[in-house]
């Protein structure tokens, strides 16, 4: 083998070993799922590396779907720009008193944002603190949107919680079907009614994406990041302001960078739940797969809010069924102080009824306790 072409292979398989990573590590983030023209479904989404890149460019023999196990024929795979749909973004802004220092650099950085999307894309402008304000509604005019910018102030305390629920109300009159809410906070909401549970769920109604930054140390990135996450968008931490500008071209790009999967369910819709797999087939690696549950019905009488209302039910049947745990947890503790009892005073009968109410007071004190810490791990 001659010098120049040992050179090559050297080349080729450390290029090969520097991108394999990125083509393997990808995860799929989905952001809506339309079964409005079922049998057809509708898959909006962006595949995105371990390093935070949206991967672009790739077509239909790289993923596969199934429903309930069975394989589905994917019609088409395009991406957003290739197939024209715009989208609809509302940026939220914390204004809160303590992002006063931060505010020219989070204004820049929506600028930047504002600039990169497609210039037929609607973009709003929100701020809030204790309420919501509304800067810009939903528009084209680029210009206009920029300017919209300079009317955010920094004050009062955070209710970013509500605000990000009434949004999700707006996006009710806009037309678009790509959907995405951008929120950035430095500080932890104070003055919500609403949890990020609930506006989980509203979101995944409405088929919006949240996408979320979290700035400086006192940001509530744990709720920030569920929004996220649960919602097919994506978390980032922003340490000082200095990095927002980075941050939001990058939420910008992911959002160019969505597909739109279209496939036939084999069966009719049969208003029952079916699990959805949808998988990256990365070359050289395992497939990075996502699964989701959706209802094949299309009746007029099971709106959004009725399926979030079944799902809410089935959740707290499911919380209310740990408290058996609970229950048999306490009850364990109410004979083992019997047996202490009997150990400490011999003469004294081992069941009595004062012993036996104590045994059940524990019991249902365990049950209750098991239900209180189930409910709130539900609601944050």
């Amino acid at each position: 083998m001659t010098g120049g072409m040992a050179g090559r292979w050297v080349v080729l398989l450390l290029g090969s070993f520097l991108l394999s990573p990125v083509l393997t590590a990808a995860a799929i983030r989905l952001q809506r799922l339309d079964v409005s023209k079922l049998p057809e479904i509708e898959i909006y989404f962006t595949v995105v590396t371990e390093k935070g890149d949206s991967l672009l460019g790739l077509v239909a023999p790289d993923f596969s779907v199934q429903v309930d196990g069975v394989p589905q024929k994917i019609e088409r795979l395009t991406s957003a720009m290739e197939n024209g749909r715009s989208l609809a973004v509302a940026l939220l802004v914390d204004g809160s008193g303590s992002m006063r220092p931060h505010l020219e650099q989070a204004r820049k950085a929506a600028a930047a944002f504002i600039s990169h999307v497609s210039r037929g894309d609607l973009v709003a402008i929100f701020s809030c603190n204790e309420s919501l304000s509304l800067h810009q509604d939903f528009s084209t005019d680029r210009d206009s949107t920029q300017g919209a910018l300079a009317g955010i102030r920094a004050r009062k305390n955070t209710a970013i919680f509500d605000a990000i629920q009434e949004i999700i109300g707006l996006f009710k009159n806009v037309p678009a079907q790509r959907r995405a809410l951008v929120v950035l906070s430095d500080g932890r909401d104070n003055r919500s009614r609403s949890s990020a549970a609930e506006n989980i769920q509203l979101a995944k109604d409405a088929g919006l994406s949240l996408f979320a930054i979290g700035l400086g140390p006192g940001s509530d990135d744990r709720s920030l990041r569920l929004l996220a996450a649960e919602t097919g968008g994506e978390f980032f931490k922003a340490a000082q302001a200095e990095d927002l500008l980075a941050l939001y071209r990058k939420i910008a790009e992911h959002l160019r960078n969505q597909y739109i999967l279209n496939f036939v369910l084999t069966f009719a819709g049969d208003g029952r739940w079916h699990d959805l797999q949808i998988a990256y087939l990365a070359p050289g690696g395992a497939p990075q797969s996502l699964q989701r549950k959706f209802l094949a019905a299309t009746s007029p009488t099971m709106v959004p809010s009725a399926i979030a209302s079944l799902q809410s039910r089935v959740q707290r049947k499911q919380q209310y069924w740990q408290a058996l745990p609970g229950a048999l947890l306490g009850l364990l503790a109410g004979m083992l102080l019997l047996v202490a009892l009997k150990l400490r005073r011999p003469s004294a009968p081992f069941f009595s009824w004062l012993g036996l109410a104590m045994v059940g007071a524990l019991a249902l004190l365990g049950a209750v306790i098991a239900v209180l810490i189930s409910l709130y791990s539900l609601k944050f």
